[in-house]
């Protein structure tokens, strides 16, 4: 685990929340604003996926934004490999809780940095900035 000069990792909720204008997005903005957060490829492609299944236009400056206030981070091989262990450990709480939720926490502790979030699958967990 490297320790980065980021404050966070900022999972797909707290993207789409701030996104929206909602209370919890604006308590995320704080973070969001810094330009000192880190962003999984992986949140992207979430992201993406979101605003094509809604068909919604905003996409475009949107991700923009993400690429101007936050670094994209690479979904390594190291990052891989602790994703599974990691997804294991995150159902154990939360049975729901994804392989995509365990790539974003896994990528927040190889960056020694917590994951910024109000997904109800990182409740609880240590390193989380939950947003409620």
């Amino acid at each position: 685990m490297t320790k980065s000069s980021a404050d966070c990792v900022v999972d797909t909720f707290a993207w789409v929340e701030y996104f929206s204008g909602s209370r919890l997005g604006n308590l995320a903005a704080g973070y969001l604003n810094s330009g000192r957060t880190l962003t999984p490829t992986i949140v992207m492609a979430e992201l993406a996926a979101k605003y094509a299944r809604e068909r919604n236009p905003r996409w475009n400056p949107e991700y923009r934004f993400v690429l101007a206030k936050s670094m994209l981070v690479e979904f390594t091989l190291d990052i891989a490999l602790g994703s599974g262990r990691v997804r294991e450990q995150m159902r154990a709480a939360n049975p729901g809780a994804g392989l995509v939720d365990a790539i974003i926490y896994e990528t927040a502790r190889a960056h020694g940095v917590p994951v910024l979030t109000g997904d109800p699958h990182f409740k609880g967990m240590p390193h989380v900035v939950f947003l409620e």
